[in-house]
């Protein structure tokens, strides 16, 4: 027996080994008990488990100890027992990985015997169920043990395949293939497999053909008579244990006394019928799949004359009582015999019974494993789930599939699609009661398929936009239209974060409900197109040819039928007032909508005899009136049971002709289109010169295609001589009359080509409107129709948009679904259909979203070239009502103002000249050139194509345009509440609009006295720091500061961050100039000294100390303590360390020295080593080498430049820097006290960069620039500026030092200020005597008992 691997016997070989804990669990154990059947292939099958994990794990480069006890933990009690009983040559192979595998291997494999392999392997056939993929892999893995040669290995692959298969059709086309590989062979056998499961797919419970087969063929007798012929009885049986036939005794059972290597149960082998996991067949009806989402199913039941027919079966342990109904197309079952486990699919499907009882709403369908007690077998079938208590039944087709009926097909003649015989009553109320889903108005339908999946441009960079604003007025109705929508499943609010949020549309309707729409422009711009290819013409011409009845179909909320995945859900969202919410259907506005949802049509109907889809419409027709009925009834009985829902109004039954794609299909054949001739046809005649010239330039744009002419016009072309009169006669009706039938007829009138790109050139007249498509130049279609009343009062633009919306929505057969390139000769459009919605005025917005529909591209065309349409809108045709009417828009019932309010501003624009001139501009159209326009209309060019006129009103987009004398009242409503510059301009850009608005609106708040001397602090502006010095000790800062009822001062080198701290009995002067020149003493006089106004440092005996000592003198501006950061960085530090050395009760100076050796951050040196060239010895163990002096401090002066400009470069990433204020200028001061009013102040002089000197209720003040806010106001308010006054730095935070009578009489030497806020008291000039501080100066109380010298 080995010795075995314990962790005492690893500890010292593991402790160097560096191993990652992976990510993946070894193996299970492996089960090795006595008597497992299957204990060799699970031995396989472990051991190929071990191999990976080790892969994955990389163990192989780990000891061999660790590798072993690895895996004898993975491999079970069972194995550890057989490795205990191993032999090992040497203690070494004990603990070897690989030695171990293979005695493992030939413990479990024992020898190979490649004989036996082979025998088992000549043996294998296809079994029942399996596929061909299973069984050419389950070759493979036996072929490994049978010692075949890699040359051979493929062939015999081959031959066990074509003599092992079940099917014999797929045998004889492997024997048919002359050069067979096995590639080959198994793409035959796939391709068989799957061409069987598709049949069985594509078989329906209704027969569309009548098929007769043979009865079968019986033994003849020598005498021509038939006879039956009798068979032996089998002797042996097919045991239910074993799966093989022998004689019904236990004895004689090979499975008896052995144990499943499957379930682990004694007495059966793996797969037999009483093994509690063998396979589960799948079962499913044929006719309805898991994609389906709306069906409507009929359940017939047939009963015969002993009663119906009642089995049990298994549901999860649970014996249920099923009806077998021959009749049923489904399999139904109750919602309570389902477990936890079983998963619903939430389906729209409903169940029309047998009794012809209102329709019954199912729950969904769900998938589970039925068993039958009597074979054993198991069957996974797709329930129809109910919540009512019904009698779960078994359909036809699921009772065939179990073998639980049989039906002899042989013994009859099959006939399908019985329908009664009432089929012709095909009256619209009929079909809506027996088709009540198909054309319910409640009901949202679904193509089937998986879930559409929008896919942007690799490069596409996501778009947020903001909510819009809703009218007051709508607030509540488009609340109810989004709850509405969310209620219908259409919608779905949005809580996570989103790349793309669009906007939202909403258009009020005739009836005052409102439609809510995407407006995804720039979701549009990235999105990638299908391109599903169309039908193309010519197929389909030929099979109308005969046809003489016709129907057509309009789906309900077509793209809604598309169900959108959820990453296609979230490209959908769009912002609102009340949140974000996202489409769970397919929206309307995405310029990719039309392609998926006719792909998808398309692919739903494909197969229905006599029915196609034509853009967005469905059209049925058959050559007689029987066999267009049967057609619509498949069609209908499709979309039953797909979940197509049909729009009832838009259909029409049993039509005699229909317009198809420039052609009209009838009963009596195929004709030209008149609808697009009628233009032309119908053209009135010319009735002045103006007419002839615009006739001749149409003409003449189609002078290539039109022979002759010249002699043609002739007699029209003389009326246009000055010379001559104007006579219409007949020979110019002659002329005009020959001259319409040219241009209606080919070569000029071409036919529609489905491959060629396809143009529309649109224009609009003040009377009409005009369109003509055209491909490659050559016209395919005309239009023209006259404006309604209320039509002529639009705008130019609106009128332009409205020719486009006509031409698209006329030719929708023709435009629907493809790029289509529409030329306009109004420029201002061809940037509005770019813009977000909200800019467009609000009829055109109506417009823009009906043309959302189409995949357009609106471009100019300048009116000269635009002729073809300027001629037909100038002569159109009559308007007739219901052509296509836009929705009434009122942008004026939009306004939530008082009618009086509104009375008011249409007065004052009407008198307004600019305005009056405005509104002329935009009714009669703009010119091309804003020279053209006088001065004062300027302004509105840029944005043109947004202006519009309703009632005498002028709207820019959903902006009101207000006139001058309004604009002073508006912006007092606008600034009630005293808001902010931003917060006003914000609100006003959402309601009105007026040229240099929003530099009014800033002018008037900074005149606002309330909100000027009630303002927040300004933005910090960019840091400017100190250039650090190039040795130590040269610019110190000091500062004092008061901890526990004591005072210090604080002396810190900008150079070395090294600092000095001194308790100070008093904060005179002498006392900080006495502590001060200690240190001098000590360390050096230094060039530069930062402190901050205290009185210690303003006065006469500090500034004659730093004119002694040669010492620039620079101080801060009063609060801006950041300008002393260095100082004011140390007392925090040095308030830290006092703090805690008393609690801890540690050595103040000992905790200084520990400081001032902690090595700066960033840097590889301590302030102590930056400061003296060396480290200081502490109390730490510490060489004589590191105590050594070191000069070399250049890197880590490079070091300190770098963090102070990475702490500059973060600062500055929140500030901004503040504009320079001017000599003079009435500025606000920011207070620093309670009274939290910003004072009046004007600028006196610049001292610095941003250091300023104000004069503020009549005292000079010091202020650095942030505390200074630039106003408008005027300072008549303040006091009078002295020719000559006298500085005073006064820090409102420190004692006054001086009286008023004394500061009156007090001059002050100059100083000389620095750019970073800091000023210098030095001057070698100055000969000005200095101040000294008349504070009554008195010992100390405790120095009473004391003499003093």
């Amino acid at each position: 027996m080995p010795d075995t691997v314990s962790p005492e016997g690893t500890e010292g070989d593991l402790q160097g080994a560096h191993f990652v804990k992976p990510s993946v669990q070894p193996p299970g154990h492996f089960h090795a008990a006595a008597g497992n059947v299957g204990l060799v292939e699970g031995w396989k099958i472990w051991r190929q488990q071990w191999d990976n994990y080790t892969i994955l794990t990389n163990l192989s480069k780990q000891p061999d100890r660790y590798q072993t006890a690895l895996l004898l933990h993975s491999v079970g009690q069972d194995c550890l027992r057989v490795y205990n009983g191993m032999k090992f040559a040497n203690a070494a192979e004990s603990v070897k990985c690989s030695v171990i595998l293979d005695k493992f291997d030939k413990h479990f494999l024992g020898e190979s015997r490649e004989f036996f392999e082979r025998f088992k392997f000549n043996q294998r056939s296809q079994e029942d169920g399996e596929s061909i993929e299973q069984y050419v892999t389950a070759l493979r893995t036996m072929s490994k043990t049978c010692g075949f040669c890699d040359c051979m290995n493929d062939k015999l692959l081959v031959d066990r395949v074509l003599l092992g298969v079940r099917d014999d059709r797929m045998r004889e086309l492997l024997i048919s293939k002359s050069d067979l590989d096995l590639s080959t062979a198994i793409d035959v056998c796939k391709a068989v497999e799957a061409t069987s499961t598709h049949m069985k797919a594509l078989k329906s419970e209704e027969i569309n053909r009548v098929n007769r087969k043979p009865f079968p063929k019986h033994a003849k007798t020598g005498s021509g008579k038939q006879k039956f012929v009798k068979q032996k009885p089998k002797e042996l049986k097919k045991c239910k244990f074993c799966n093989k036939s022998h004689e019904m005794k236990k004895e004689c059972c090979p499975a008896w006394g052995q144990k499943c290597n499957v379930c682990h149960k004694p007495n059966h082998f793996k797969g037999s019928a009483v093994c509690t996991s063998k396979s589960v067949h799948q079962l499913e009806d044929d006719e309805y799949s898991s994609t389906e989402s709306i069906s409507v199913v009929q359940i017939n039941t047939v009963s015969p004359e002993d009663g119906p027919i009642f089995c049990n079966m298994l549901l999860n342990g649970r014996r249920v009582q099923f009806q077998l109904d021959s009749g049923a197309t489904v399999s139904v079952l109750p919602q309570k015999f389902l477990s936890e486990e079983d998963v619903v699919r939430n389906e729209c499907i409903h169940l029309r019974m047998w009794n012809h009882s209102p329709l019954l709403r199912a729950v969904g369908k769900c998938k589970v494993v039925t068993r039958n007690p009597a074979t054993g077998k198991k069957y996974r079938i797709d329930y129809v789930i109910v919540k009512e208590d019904l009698t779960p039944l078994l359909s036809k087709t699921a009772s065939e599939k179990m073998q639980l009926i049989t039906v002899h097909y042989e013994s009859m003649e099959i006939v399908h699609n019985i329908f009664p015989e009432n089929v012709c009553n095909l009256a619209p109320e009929n079909l809506h009661k027996e088709y009540p889903v198909v054309f319910s108005s409640s009901v949202t339908g679904t193509l089937p398929g998986n879930d559409v999946h929008l896919t942007v441009m690799d490069d596409a960079t996501p778009s947020v936009r903001p909510a819009r604003v809703i009218p007051e007025s709508l607030r509540s109705i488009v609340k109810d239209e989004l709850d509405a929508l969310q209620t219908r499943d259409l919608i779905e609010e949005v809580s996570s974060p989103t790349d793309w949020v669009s906007q939202m549309a909403v258009v009020q309707k005739k009836s005052g409900k409102v439609r809510v729409c995407l407006d995804p422009r720039p979701l549009n711009l990235v999105l990638k197109r299908e391109h599903y290819p169309l039908p193309v013409l010519d197929d389909i011409l030929p099979q109308l040819s005969n046809a003489t009845v016709f129907s057509i179909c309009d789906l309900k909320d077509g793209y809604l039928h598309c169900v959108l995945d959820d990453d296609s859900s979230l490209l959908t969202t769009f912002a609102t007032p009340w949140g974000r919410y996202k489409w769970k259907r397919l929206p309307f506005g995405l310029k990719v909508s039309s392609e998926i949802f006719q792909k998808r049509l398309h692919l739903a109907l494909d197969g229905l005899q006599g029915v196609r889809c034509v853009a967005d419409d469905i059209i049925i027709w058959g050559n007689s009136d029987a066999e267009h009925d049967t057609r619509l009834q498949s069609l209908l009985q499709k979309c039953q049971t797909v979940g197509i829902v049909l729009n009832k109004e838009k259909c029409q039954f049993r039509l005699k002709e229909i317009s198809f794609l420039g052609h009209i299909v009838s009963n009596s054949g195929l004709k030209a289109d008149p609808s697009k001739i009628d233009a032309i046809l119908n053209m009135s005649s010319p009735t002045c010169k103006d007419d002839i010239h615009r006739l001749r330039g149409m003409v003449n744009y189609l002078a290539r295609y039109l022979p002759k002419l010249s002699d043609v016009m002739k007699p029209l072309n003389d009326l246009t001589h000055n010379n001559s009169a104007w006579t219409w006669d007949s020979n110019h009706d002659k002329a005009f009359r020959l001259l319409k039938e040219m241009l209606i007829q080919a070569p000029v009138l071409a036919f529609y080509n489905q491959s060629k790109p396809l143009q529309i050139q649109t224009d609009a007249s003040a009377t009409g409107l005009g369109a003509v498509m055209l491909q490659d130049g050559q016209p395919i279609a005309y239009a023209s129709r006259m404006l309604s009343d209320p039509e002529t009062r639009y705008s130019v633009i609106e009128k332009e948009m409205l020719a486009i919306v006509f031409a698209l929505e006329k030719w929708n057969q023709f435009t629907f679904g493809r790029k289509t390139t529409v030329y306009s000769d109004h420029k201002p459009l061809e940037c509005i259909v770019k813009k977000a919605l909200d800019k467009a005025p609000k009829r055109l917005q109506g417009m823009l979203l009906r043309a959302m529909a189409y995949d357009v591209e609106v471009k100019y065309l300048q009116g000269k070239d635009n002729i073809l349409a300027d001629a037909l809108s100038r002569a159109s045709l009559p308007y007739e009502s219901g052509q296509h009417d836009l929705e009434v828009v009122n942008a004026v019932k939009l306004l939530s103002l008082p009618d009086d309010k509104i009375a008011e501003i249409k007065r004052q624009t009407t008198q307004d000249p600019t305005l009056s001139q405005l509104k002329d501009t935009i009714l009669d159209g703009w010119p091309d050139n804003k020279t053209k326009l006088p001065l004062s209309l300027t302004p509105y060019f840029s944005f043109r194509d947004e202006l519009s006129v309703t009632d005498d009103l002028i709207f820019k987009g959903e902006r009101l345009v207000i006139p001058k004398q309004m604009r002073r009242q508006i912006k007092e409503e606008l600034h009630i509440g005293h808001n902010g510059v931003e917060g006003t301009l914000r609100r006003a850009r959402e309601y009105v609009y007026w040229p240099g608005m929003n530099k009014e609106i800033k002018e008037w708040i900074q005149t606002c006295e309330t909100c000027q001397e009630n303002s927040v602090s300004q933005p910090a502006q960019p840091l400017m720091s100190h250039p650090i010095s190039d040795r130590p000790w040269s610019r110190i800062g000091i500062d004092l500061f008061h901890h526990d009822n004591e005072n210090y001062l604080i002396m810190v080198c900008y150079y070395s961050n090294f600092f000095e701290i001194e308790k100070l009995q008093r904060t005179t002067a002498p006392a900080v100039i006495k502590r001060l020149k200690r240190h001098i003493g000590r360390y050096g006089v230094p060039e530069i000294i930062v402190s901050d106004n205290g009185p210690p440092f303003s006065s006469r005996d500090f500034a004659e100390f730093a004119k002694e000592m040669g010492i620039k003198h620079n101080t801060i501006s009063p609060h801006n303590s950041k300008a002393n950061g260095k100082a004011e960085s140390a007392v925090k530090t040095a308030k830290r360390l006092l703090t805690k050395c008393k609690d801890t009760g540690d050595n103040v100076d000992l905790a200084l020295l520990n400081v001032r050796n902690t090595p700066t951050q960033g840097t590889q040196t301590s302030p102590a080593q930056r400061f003296m060239g060396r480290r200081t010895r502490t109390l730490l163990p510490t060489t004589t080498q590191l105590l050594m002096p070191d000069r070399d401090s250049g890197p880590d002066v490079e070091k300190l430049n770098s963090n102070q400009r990475r702490q500059e470069m973060y600062f500055n990433r929140n500030t901004r820097k503040l504009k320079d204020l001017p000599l003079g200028a009435t500025v606000r001061v920011k207070p620093f006290n309670h009274r939290k009013k910003w004072k009046k102040a004007v600028i006196l002089k610049k001292i610095d960069d941003r250091s300023y000197e104000v004069r503020c209720d009549g005292q000079t003040l010091r202020r650095n620039r942030e505390h200074l806010r630039a106003t408008s106001s005027t300072s008549d308010t303040l006091d009078p500026i002295p020719n000559m006054f006298n500085w005073e730095c006064q820090d409102n935070n420190q004692p006054k030092v001086r009286t008023t009578e004394q500061r009156q009489s007090t001059t002050t030497s100059p100083v000389k200020f620095r750019g970073d806020g800091t000023s210098e008291t030095l001057d070698e000039n100055n000969t000005s005597s200095l101040r000294r501080s008349n504070r009554q100066r008195r010992e100390p109380h405790k120095m009473k008992d004391f003499v003093t010298f």
